[in-house]
């Protein structure tokens, strides 16, 4: 199981990793590192992924799906 000093020790070691690459190097979900580096005032780094024009297209087809479903609830509840 992984500790809170495990944590704390691969953040020194590697104080460029973000929470994602830290708990893959201990084996342990991403989340259990960021609550502990928020529990111990620990600012982590975070990386964003590069955007580039397939990933905003994505972004983009996600974001009008979730618009017709808004408009469709919406539709509905002006029915009903």
């Amino acid at each position: 199981m992984t500790t809170k000093q495990q944590v704390i020790d691969t953040h020194l070691a590697h104080p460029d990793w973000t929470a994602p690459e830290i708990a893959a190097a201990l084996d342990c979900h991403q989340a259990y590192v960021r609550k502990t580096a928020y529990r111990l005032g620990i600012r982590l780094p975070t990386k964003l992924p590069p955007r580039t024009p397939e990933s905003l297209r994505r972004q983009a087809a996600r974001l009008l799906v979730q618009a017709a479903k808004l408009e469709d609830a919406h539709a509905l509840a002006e029915e009903g």
